[in-house]
């Protein structure tokens, strides 16, 4: 059976859907006679990462920069973290990823020009 979304807009949209048998003559039933429904929460997106499941947590920058940000949340995780499950652990991972490599990458680009600039001072 499949029913447009618009028409299945409650809970009880649902169990009120009609459902016609395969054979002819025989006569239309609702779903709700037919099996036992219930809810359930669960997650909308199921997501992994190295074969792991994990929950995405997604923050903002508006009108900060990324480094404050960046700064604010490794602060909030350090809290939570000693109150963790075994075996669960909470990766940063996006934009604060690339821009910490970018800066060690600067960092020992710029210790190497000055390591070089005094190696080869001839005075």
């Amino acid at each position: 059976m499949q029913e447009p979304q618009y028409r299945v807009d409650t809970y009880q949209a649902l169990q009120n859907t009609p459902i016609s048998g395969s054979t002819p003559g025989s006569r239309p039933q609702i779903l709700g006679n037919l099996v036992t429904t219930s809810t359930i929460a669960r997650p909308a997106e199921v997501s992994h990462y190295t074969t792991q499941p994990m929950i995405n947590v997604y923050a903002s920058v508006e009108g900060r920069d990324l480094g404050g940000v960046a700064d604010v949340v490794e602060q909030r995780v350090q809290a939570i973290e000693k109150d963790l499950p075994k075996g669960s652990h909470i990766v940063i991972r996006g934009q604060v990823q690339t821009m910490k490599s970018s800066f060690t990458g600067l960092g020992f680009g710029l210790l190497g020009a000055i390591v070089l600039a005094y190696l080869f001072d001839r005075r």
